[in-house]
């Protein structure tokens, strides 16, 4: 349901939580559980339609690395209202490496106002080295985050 232009707000920062599945299990984390809940395209229509813009968009999750098509489908419904965004960022654990959300993030980026601006976080801490280690062996995270510092479109 809309409503009238004059009730629509501007939020300063929009968490974005794409749905709540992580590839990692860090005994440290505060949203819980990994489960397998993804945003709806009604929530993102009812969160739109109600909005004028949005000052600055943090894709979340559970890791939102997961959720190219909800990360996706976000952008183009924000395009096809033509709602302007100053800054995105992303917070994710880095612990794979996916090209297509590096191609998605850099489609915001390019969308954003401030795309310089752009902020790409990889949370990294003793928890989420031991879940890392634990899930996935072997695994480099300073190779990722360079790996993503090679692609992502931003300082």
């Amino acid at each position: 349901m809309n409503i009238v232009e004059s009730q629509k707000i501007t939020p300063r920062r929009v968490v974005v939580q794409l749905g709540r599945q992580c590839n990692l299990s860090c005994s440290c984390c505060y949203l819980g559980e990994s489960q397998d809940v993804v945003m709806s395209d009604e929530v993102m229509d009812a969160f739109l339609d109600n909005i004028h813009y949005v000052e600055e968009l943090m894709l979340f999750g559970g890791d939102p690395s997961l959720y190219v098509k909800q990360a996706e489908l976000f952008l183009q419904k924000m395009k096809e209202r033509r709602m302007p965004l100053n800054y995105v960022s992303v917070n994710t654990n880095g612990a794979v490496r996916s090209e297509r959300f590096v191609e998605v993030f850099n489609d915001y980026i390019s969308y954003s106002k401030f795309s310089s601006e752009a902020v790409f976080v990889i949370s990294w801490d003793r928890w989420h080295e031991q879940s890392l280690m634990k899930k996935f062996p072997g695994t480099d995270i300073e190779a990722n985050l360079e790996w993503y510092r090679q692609r992502i479109h931003t300082k």
